[in-house]
């Protein structure tokens, strides 16, 4: 496995302003050129991320809200945040219901960190030409290094911080990491309803596939 991916970044917020954030999440997992995607969730399990029930409504919300930070950069297709989390909240259904197709498989984990629910999506996609994985982690703020608790736990602060990341150069691999770290109180006043977690943390590696597909 590679060292881990606990770096300090520096950041700005996509149109709402700027702050010096640092962040820690190890994400090593996700950046694993394999196409098996239990060998990513057993690795993980060492974080204590195990196999979630999907059947969990809690479970159900942070897979919605993982499709939120689309709309923070501004793609919101013309809907309004409460049309939107409307339509991610089916989507999430969606996700739930699939089933492993031999070029499309997906993996829902979740843990307790200091008391508050977490989770995680894991997706291995393959192609003729390349394999992908993709994960997107819904944290709560015990799971970011340094939180930014005076710009982040009030009403009239910025809603989100959107921060982007240094990630290992991978040989033939291309490698992105993206974290939004969102504002609680001000989207709950917006949106009448409490978001499941404080920050969404989205990896990409997509890379020339070297191994054969066994599970």
């Amino acid at each position: 496995m590679m060292p881990a991916l606990r770096q300090i970044v520096f950041g700005c917020a996509v149109l709402l302003g700027c702050a010096n954030i640092a962040y820690a999440f190890d994400a090593d997992p996700c950046f694993s050129p394999t196409r098996q995607i239990d060998q990513i969730s057993n690795a993980l399990s060492t974080d204590g991320w195990k196999i979630a029930n999907r059947n969990d409504p809690k479970v159900a919300e942070h897979i919605a809200w993982m499709g939120m930070p689309q709309y923070f950069a501004g793609d919101n297709g013309g809907q309004s945040i409460e049309a939107l989390l409307k339509m991610k909240r089916a989507t999430a259904q969606g996700i739930l219901k699939k089933k492993d197709l031999q070029s499309a498989k997906i993996r829902i984990l979740s843990r307790q960190a200091s008391g508050h629910t977490e989770v995680v999506k894991v997706a291995v996609i393959l192609t003729q030409k390349y394999a992908s994985v993709h994960c997107s982690f819904s944290v709560g703020a015990a799971s970011i290094d340094i939180w930014p608790e005076s710009q982040m736990s009030k009403a009239s602060g910025p809603k989100f911080l959107r921060l982007k990341s240094d990630v290992p150069s991978i040989p033939d691999a291309q490698a992105n990491k993206d974290v939004v770290a969102m504002n609680v109180a001000a989207l709950s006043d917006a949106l009448l309803t409490h978001p499941p977690s404080d920050a969404i943390i989205e990896t990409y590696l997509r890379f020339l596939p070297r191994e054969k597909t066994h599970d």
